[in-house]
């Protein structure tokens, strides 16, 4: 019988050296559950939390669980209002929702998608004081753990982030749905986690004493020795689905590992390129069609590049990654013209962070 694990965790304080200098932070959700099936059993875990539920989500993501999940809430006596959401994460958006929480005086906000709705949720929740559930639909980012919330503008360019003052309060990843995603949002979301031990691992240079980073280096070390032999490998053969545990730590390496890398703050801040590149690619509209982790994979290569990796070694990624069917060129990333002013103007906005 295959045992479906559950993480438990009290949020961590900020620890202090004398002076007030800080130390760390590790700050990760009170409950993490994957178990298949899950979303039948959501109001049991949410009337823990509140009564008076807001449910924000896109329209195909609430189409997936709203049957069981509503079951559920009205089965645990929790009253609940449902938003489509689309479109972008904006300050104005989490203005306007924020408002009707408070008016509705709703006590818990639920989140069901992926990454936009979850940031959108996140920061609502960060706003209004409120605890947050997310339900992840789509296994492409961490977004449902970190306290972390990227915000865009209007037009879809990528405006700020917002570090939230906690996680979500509750986590159910329910991998009868994810297993189910497109495969494209799932490699995407393999692309993503992969790039997070490369983005950090410049720093150990000059901070080899720095617990946290080695912390966070260990917590990618496991999400990248699986992900890029056997995912990868598994991919290639056309195995991915026949064995349950590849799709299963696949999806935890994406939400769980890479959620709680991005959960340990120490006093080296993170300074990764890969992600610069896709906060930067968002001014280039034409690459918009693309998902977050085909265009941070993308900004991997960039980075490799800058560190002077031989041919080989680049070779050897754009292999993997084409197999994956993520982009390695320009044209795939979606600029196919005036590609000297568009990759200045990528180029500019990393310089200019």
């Amino acid at each position: 019988m295959e045992v479906q694990p559950v993480i438990c965790h009290k949020k961590s304080d900020t620890f202090e050296m004398k002076g007030g200098i800080k130390m760390s932070v590790i700050n990760v959700p009170r409950y993490y559950e994957n178990k298949i099936g899950i979303i039948k059993e959501a109001g049991e875990q949410i009337k823990k939390i509140g009564k008076n539920a807001f449910v924000i989500g896109g329209n195909t993501a609430i189409s997936i669980v709203e049957k069981d999940l509503y079951s559920s809430l009205r089965k645990n006596n929790i009253d609940y209002e449902v938003e489509i959401f689309s479109g972008y994460p904006t300050q104005k958006s989490i203005d306007e929702l924020s408002n009707i929480i408070f008016i509705n005086k709703n006590d818990v906000i639920i989140g069901i998608g992926g990454g936009r709705v979850l940031d959108l949720v996140k920061a609502i929740g960060d706003k209004v004081n409120l605890p947050v559930v997310t339900i992840p639909t789509i296994p492409a980012t961490c977004a449902a753990w970190s306290a972390l919330s990227v915000i865009y503008k209007e037009n879809g360019e990528q405006d700020t982030y917002i570090n939230l003052k906690n996680s979500p309060e509750l986590i159910l990843a329910d991998k009868e749905i994810l297993a189910k995603a497109p495969i494209r949002y799932i490699n995407s979301g393999v692309a993503d986690t992969i790039v997070k031990w490369y983005e950090i691992v410049p720093d150990l240079n000059d901070n080899k004493n720095d617990f946290c980073l080695r912390l966070q280096l260990k917590v990618c070390e496991l999400a990248d020795e699986f992900l890029r032999e056997d995912y990868i490998n598994s991919f290639r053969k056309g195995e991915l689905f026949k064995n349950p545990y590849l799709i299963n730590n696949a999806i935890d390496s994406i939400i769980m590992l890479a959620g709680l890398a991005g959960s340990i703050k120490g006093s080296i801040p993170y300074g990764g390129l890969a992600h610069q590149f896709y906060n930067n690619s968002t001014k280039v509209h034409e690459t918009n069609s693309l998902l977050h982790g085909e265009k941070v994979i993308f900004g991997l290569l960039v980075q490799l590049e800058l560190e002077k990796k031989s041919e080989d070694e680049i070779s050897g990624y754009i292999e993997w990654m084409q197999a994956l069917n993520l982009p390695t060129t320009l044209k795939e990333l979606g600029i196919d013209s005036e590609s000297i002013f568009k990759v200045s103007k990528i180029a500019k906005g990393i310089i200019d962070v």
